[in-house]
């Protein structure tokens, strides 16, 4: 992909996972792929990764991501996302986290999704 093609690939799942859109979100992905979101399990397939984001985003109220920096692998199919995530938890406290997410791509679809995150701040008890 040329940068302003990947630019907007990660724009669009970006906006994806925003919208908490888990069956679009999972067609990203290769029937096998498998995703894993910060120290929770792997999931494999499109149904497993539907489900598992659907349970995810039922835990916040709201998510919005903010690009920082991409890069793209000349000699391999791995794609570097490093961003911010604004989250609004159930109780309504506001929490940014910082990510970065290692994708590894096969043809036009993703293979490994690995969120590097952690979630700590999300769920931690307000004092």
């Amino acid at each position: 992909m040329s940068g302003h093609d990947l630019q907007k690939w990660i724009a669009e799942i970006s906006a994806t996972i925003d919208n908490k859109d888990d069956v679009k979100f999972a067609s990203y992905f290769q029937p096998d792929g498998v995703f894993r979101f910060g120290n929770q399990p792997e999931v494999t397939g499109t149904d497993g990764v539907a489900s598992y984001v659907k349970a995810f985003f039922g835990s916040i109220e709201s998510l919005h991501h903010e690009l920082v920096a991409l890069h793209e692998s000349k000699h391999s199919d791995t794609i570097t996302w490093q961003g911010r995530c604004t989250y609004v938890r159930l109780d309504k406290h506001v929490v940014t986290i910082d990510f970065c997410n290692i994708l590894t791509m096969e043809g036009s679809l993703i293979k490994t999704y690995m969120v590097y995150i952690d979630t700590t701040p999300l769920f931690a008890p307000i004092e």
